[in-house]
């Protein structure tokens, strides 16, 4: 399954899901598309769930093209942007420490990883209807599908 995103302005909160094998360039187009949507702000948290993803292939070039990204898409954030990674062990978790290692100098997103949702929706005061309603589908939906080769 593709790399997909969901926007519920009502709790501030970009929800990302990541299952099978992905690369930079679907990630690049993820983060694009979510720049050009309507709904885009740059304070809001997301929430990354990880834990269907079974590759990541990107080296330390599409790395740092990330993080440029990341840069543009949040420098006009006011305060802290809570972002929480759940994933299990494997893979998963070290592209999620990669990450968590590559952007721990820029503020203002405080990366946070974790092997529960349950810990996920303490750590950013998610209620149950919120995830009730992120397995639903949300007020904005994108997928983005291509084939990798």
């Amino acid at each position: 399954m593709p790399a997909r995103y969901k926007i519920l302005k009502s709790v501030n909160l970009k929800h990302v899901v990541i299952e099978g094998s992905t690369n930079y360039e679907e990630l690049e187009r993820l983060f694009l598309d979510y720049l050009r949507d309507p709904a885009f702000a740059p304070d809001l948290r997301i929430l990354a769930d990880l834990r269907g993803m079974t590759d990541a292939l990107a080296g330390l070039w599409e790395i740092r093209k990330l993080k440029a990204l990341y840069q543009f898409a949040y420098h006009d954030a006011v305060g802290v942007v809570d972002v929480v990674i759940v994933t299990g062990r494997g893979m998963a978790f070290r592209a999620a420490r990669a990450f968590q290692l590559i952007m721990h100098d820029k503020k203002p997103l405080v990366i946070r990883i974790t092997d529960s949702m349950a810990a996920a929706q303490s750590m950013l005061n998610l209620s149950n209807n919120v995830l009730a309603q992120l397995d639903r589908g949300g007020q904005s939906s994108k997928v983005v599908s291509f084939p990798i080769h």
